[in-house]
């Protein structure tokens, strides 16, 4: 943080620094910073999608979820690329216990980055709340594909199969 503090009083337009800065106060936790400085960030460059997604994740961790959801809202605007947009979204739906709305989320975030073990045990584990069996077995058995020790895939496995009579 010294350091892009440095950068940031010798080129006050640096919008990577500000932004870089941003994430790291996100992650130690200080948030309201984080949301400063990534709000400079936006300032000095209007297009920068994952700013606007990592400050809604800041909004998030305040369960700030009406700024979050417009600020994920923008960065998706933005930049429809942006897996971790989609992925931190979901994140904040399922908070909301909008599950169907954290499943587009995660198979959006999942189009964009298909080898995610994670997000595809996620959105499995979503697909069993809501009751669709068949393909929150799909997602785990993909995620024990990519990552075979991946221990919550493994273990959803044989809970949803052990579950209806399968071996």
């Amino acid at each position: 943080m010294a350091d892009y503090s440095h950068v940031i009083s010798l080129k006050p337009d640096a919008m990577e620094a500000w932004y870089n800065r941003g994430i790291a106060f996100l992650v130690a936790h200080q948030y309201d910073r984080a949301i400063a400085d990534f709000g400079e960030a936006i300032r000095l460059r209007p297009d920068t999608a994952r700013a606007y997604c990592n400050r809604a994740a800041a909004y998030m961790e305040k369960s700030d979820y009406e700024n979050a959801l417009t600020d994920f809202a923008t960065g998706i605007q933005k930049d429809a690329n942006l897996p971790f947009c989609y992925y931190a979204r979901a994140e904040l739906y399922l908070k909301k216990q909008d599950y169907q709305k954290a499943v587009e989320d995660l198979t959006q975030s999942l189009r964009l980055k298909p080898d995610n073990p994670v997000g595809l045990v996620e959105r499995g584990q979503v697909y069993e709340r809501l009751g669709q069996r068949e393909n929150a077995l799909a997602d785990f058995n993909a995620a024990a594909e990519i990552d075979p020790h991946f221990a919550a895939a493994q273990e959803a496995i044989k809970r949803l199969t052990q579950d209806k009579g399968h071996p």
